[in-house]
């Protein structure tokens, strides 16, 4: 929540709610004056909680660092439980026990904090050194594309973990490990040592991610605000037997409704933002922002669930003369070709919908889109990938008209069938990008399977 939205709704809610209270106060068969500190004095740290975990859902997130939030925050709750022993000297034995419940809950909480500042700050150190490592192997002359691309993608594995809040397996470190070496392996001797100081900061990295999720997720379970709660309901259950004496118990049973109602409109309105943000950050991180549609993160994710247990196809998708476009016509152009693109192999897929098979369009990068298909009817499969790939190339062949030329639009398609080109991600992806190439080298506007072309 943002602090005006925060000021807003406490402005509101203090507005409301003080003169309810002054009344219940006013009352004669109002909460005793103990019992309203302790009630007053959950109310603050069920506040203090909520507000905390925001914080630190923030800062895990590095949308901003808020330390000194949270240890303002950790103060005030700190200052919460030096009243609370004032609190618990005149009231029953039982709600003794429960508010001891709640200071060693809230102790709990404090060396929980404590523990995620500290750890997070290392996280951020690790994650901004790898960082740093990933863009001097970059630099290095004899670094190839693929541990380029592979040191990259586990930079952003990193950042997602910590965004999402799932922990990095020691079988995804070692995969990656040993994927990235096997890479680098034909790489001169410094692109080699910097792979491997990359790889040693990654898994020491990795353990204190997983160590900073775990932390998070134990301040998630919100055991001192649920007891806090269940403390209230307590005290609220035992104020309303006082009540059912009273001639006007109408009329205080409505004025406390209202200050609950309140409340509890405040934390509602509260956690819708906070869904509405986290859903938000999810498509963002999903979407392609130009076209729209999912980028080559999801790719990897649904071919990864279905690679191994579905019988379909990739379609790999490159244009043709999208490179002069780009240059003639300038980016603004470029960009609205890409989107017309998008358009038409949604629209492909439309054309060619049945029950026989599912279809999702992606753009993997740059001029890059793709196709995955699962086919349920494996003895029509090849007419109807074939069928695709036609409409694919029909659609997407346009012209671009300037006021000095014309530029002709198309596309070069290969096709790779799964599992007839294997069942590992890279080597169907692999099988796609030749097939595609062997497609231009065709002359363009074509498609071509992978088990066509001649070994």
């Amino acid at each position: 929540m943002t602090l005006k939205r925060f000021i807003k709704y406490s402005l509101v809610v203090i507005c409301l709610v003080f003169p309810l209270i002054w009344l219940y106060m006013d009352s004669e068969l109002g909460m005793s004056r103990k019992a309203h500190e302790v009630d007053m004095l959950l109310l603050n740290v069920i506040q203090v909680d909520t507000e905390l975990t925001e914080r630190v859902l923030r800062t895990r997130s590095q949308l901003t660092l808020h330390y000194d939030d949270i240890s303002s925050s950790q103060k005030r709750l700190h200052n919460l439980l030096v009243k609370f022993p004032m609190s618990i000297i005149n009231n029953s034995t039982a709600l003794k026990e429960q508010l001891s419940v709640i200071t060693e809950l809230s102790l709990e909480t404090q060396n929980s904090l404590d523990k995620f500042k500290s750890i997070n700050s290392q996280v951020s150190q690790r994650q901004r050194y790898i960082k740093y490592l990933a863009e001097e192997i970059e630099r290095t002359s004899s670094a190839t594309t693929a541990v380029i691309n592979e040191v990259n993608h586990i930079v952003i594995e990193v950042f997602n973990a910590r965004i999402f809040g799932y922990q990095i397996s020691e079988s995804d470190v070692k995969n990656y490990n040993e994927r990235l070496l096997n890479l680098a392996k034909n790489d001169d001797q410094e692109t080699q040592l910097l792979v491997e100081k990359f790889l040693i900061h990654f898994k020491e990295l990795s353990l204190l991610a997983n160590k900073e999720t775990v932390i998070v997720s134990n301040i998630l379970e919100h055991q001192l605000r649920n007891q806090s709660l269940k403390i209230r309901q307590e005290l609220l259950a035992s104020h309303y037997k006082e009540l059912i004496n009273s001639k006007d118990i109408q009329r205080y049973l409505t004025i406390y409704t209202g200050f609950l109602l309140i409340l509890i409109l405040f934390f509602v309105l509260n956690r819708r933002h906070l869904k509405r943000y986290a859903s938000k950050h999810k498509q963002h991180s999903e979407r392609d922002d130009l076209t729209q549609l999912y980028n080559r993160r999801v790719f990897l994710k649904k071919l990864e669930s279905i690679i191994h247990s579905q019988s379909g196809a990739l379609l790999f998708i490159d244009l043709d003369g999208f490179k002069i476009v780009n240059d003639q016509l300038g980016h603004n152009v470029g960009d609205e070709t890409l989107q017309m693109v998008a358009s038409k192999l949604k629209n492909v897929i439309e054309l060619n919908k049945s029950n026989h098979v599912t279809a999702d369009v992606f753009r993997l990068g740059g001029d890059e889109f793709v196709l995955l298909i699962e086919v349920q009817d494996q003895t029509d499969s090849k007419r109807l990938l074939t069928e695709f790939a036609r409409s694919a190339v029909k659609e997407c062949a346009f012209n671009l008209t300037s006021p000095n030329e014309t530029y002709s639009i198309s596309v070069s398609v290969g096709v790779a069938q799964f599992p007839e080109c294997g069942k590992d991600i890279a080597e169907l992806l692999n099988c796609a990008d030749k097939a595609m190439y062997e497609s231009k080298q065709r002359g363009r506007s074509c498609y071509t399977f992978y088990n066509e072309i001649e070994q």
